[in-house]
């Protein structure tokens, strides 16, 4: 990272006509937390390209150019397509967000599931493996047949389709995804979907927490699912991941949460912090990638340095590229150090610099997530371990604020 002085640091665009969250230059609440004697010298470089070697091939995959390849099958593309376009014609998008509510999770009854299974897989349960689940019931099974399957149930919602399409797309491209065996169906007033079980791996690579792993998987997934990117429907993204919500106040409700977050007041630098990202995200405009919203420990799995299976693609999102490297960087690198190797070992990656305002939108991004994080710690009465407002300095004066 090139260094310079504070007034190097190119201003946020609030006072931007175009800026889609737009506030008056006059607004104090709307500029995140500055100190001049704790703002870091450091600023994000201007562009350049980089002679940077491109990932090995996919461990699950016959090789670099296979994986290519199959992603680009139009098969596969046109096949999720088609199902994002009947799910346009039974109901089109999902529960506006301004009705987020807690989150009822299934309770699911063992005969019930088990004459689902025989009508929709053609084969009857003979042991349940696991039940486990925090936003949705995870039931692990056993079929007569000898498959085993993992049977997720939650809430019906339109997105699904479009998570089920990407899953789909990323398995049959040799990403390590588990092979998705039945679409979102009907359980009662619940939707139900089956995936092949993937066991095995450990919860950290085999170097632990150094970046270098982390970037290369999510540079294959990015480049992988990038073929859907423009026609898949993945709204409204998870609650941690939705800066760009209509729910008063400047964060929105996480869904297993009862208290609405805009009815916990404060701590002010808290509120402006989140203020100030969400304005400098909006203030990019760029193509839309896919990416994997929480990449949360539980949800990967590894061998070596290579990713074994990744789970959980009810959390797939459609966002720009520096945004989501940028809540990736927060849940795999979690201190600010951290987070900056992070985001230069995925740019070496991916074989390209970031330009100076794409890095500043990343930035922005960890930011808004760690303060969500904090928000949810405040609203739920535990004290505040996600953020403090010596690191929201910080993050502020990398993301251009």
């Amino acid at each position: 990272m090139r260094t310079g002085t504070p007034s190097q640091v190119r201003p946020p665009c609030r006072s931007s006509p175009s800026c889609p969250l737009r506030v008056s230059s006059t607004d104090s609440t709307a500029r995140g937390p500055t100190s001049a004697a704790a703002r870091p010298a450091g600023t994000p470089p201007a562009r350049t390209r980089v002679a940077a070697r491109r990932p090995p091939a996919w461990p699950h995959s016959a090789g670099a150019e296979s994986v290519t390849h199959m992603a680009s099958n139009r098969k596969v593309v046109s096949a999720a397509r088609s199902r994002m376009t009947r799910l346009a014609r039974w109901g089109g998008r999902s529960t506006p967000i301004s009705r987020v509510r807690p989150m009822d999770l299934p309770r699911i009854d063992a005969g019930l599931l088990d004459q689902w299974c025989s009508h929709h897989l053609g084969s009857r349960i003979t042991a349940e493996r696991f039940r486990s689940g925090r936003l949705s019931a995870v039931i692990g099974a056993v079929l007569a047949d000898g498959r085993e399957v993992v049977i997720k149930v939650r809430e019906p919602a339109a997105r699904l389709e479009g998570c089920f399409a990407v899953q789909s797309l990323l398995h049959a491209s040799g990403y390590p995804a588990p092979e998705p065996i039945l679409a979102p169906t009907p359980l009662g007033r619940w939707t139900a979907s089956v995936e092949a079980l993937v066991e095995g791996g450990d919860e950290l690579p085999s170097s632990g927490r150094d970046p270098r792993p982390f970037a290369s998987a999510l540079e294959a997934l990015v480049r992988t699912a990038r073929p859907l990117a423009a026609g898949v429907d993945l709204e409204p993204k998870p609650s941690w991941n939705r800066w760009d919500h209509d729910e008063p106040g400047v964060w929105t409700t996480a869904e297993d949460v009862e208290r609405p977050f805009h009815s916990v007041v404060g701590p002010d630098w808290l509120e402006r912090t989140g203020r100030a990202a969400r304005e400098r995200i909006a203030c990019r405009q760029a193509p839309k990638v896919i990416g994997h919203g929480d990449w949360f420990r539980e949800n990967f799995r590894w061998r070596g340095e290579e990713l074994h299976v990744a789970y959980d693609w009810d959390s797939a999102i459609v966002e720009t590229e520096a945004v989501i490297v940028g809540i990736v960087a927060t849940y795999v690198a979690p201190s600010v150090e951290e987070s900056a190797a992070f985001l230069a070992a995925y740019q070496e990656v991916a074989g390209r610099r970031f330009e100076r305002d794409e890095l500043e939108v990343s930035w922005a991004a960890v930011l808004w997530l760690r303060g969500w994080k904090a928000k949810r710690q405040v609203v739920t009465g535990e004290p505040i371990r996600s953020l403090s407002e010596d690191e929201a300095i910080r993050l502020s004066a990398l993301a251009g604020l």
